[in-house]
């Protein structure tokens, strides 16, 4: 495990480095790790929100832009009291090629579904 990465594209979120196959509700982080949620190509805004509780400070909504390298990520790092476990969040998206609010029905937002998981896994070493 290390640094986790979160990038938010038009057709999903992509993991890196990837979560294990065995992982079903999020790749594993340990407390006082760094989680980077990051825009890609095709996505102009985010705004990035824990379904619960978080296990981060502070908790979110977190919002990003493209408009300048400094809003296009943020970085946070697992709170080290946070509960073991599963943390859900969603993230609502808009950008080119993805319909504008006015256009999806109820004023849906795009939204993309993702997690993380907490573990107390000691770290692998790398010699083995």
């Amino acid at each position: 495990m290390g640094n986790l990465t979160i990038w938010i594209l038009p057709s999903g979120l992509v993991y890196e480095p990837p979560p294990p196959p065995e992982c079903t509700s999020g790749p594993p982080v340990r407390r006082g790790e760094e989680v980077i949620f990051r825009l890609g190509p095709g996505v102009s805004n985010a705004t990035v929100q824990f379904d619960g509780a978080s296990c981060f400070d502070p908790p979110g909504p977190y919002l990003l832009n493209s408009a300048s390298l400094l809003t296009s990520s943020i970085d946070r790092s697992v709170l080290m009291t946070a509960a073991f476990g599963p943390y859900s969040f969603h993230v609502d998206i808009e950008g080119p090629g993805i319909p504008p609010l006015s256009e999806r029905k109820g004023g849906e937002l795009e939204t993309k579904k993702g997690g993380i998981d907490v573990t107390t896994d000691p770290p692998k070493d790398p010699k083995k």
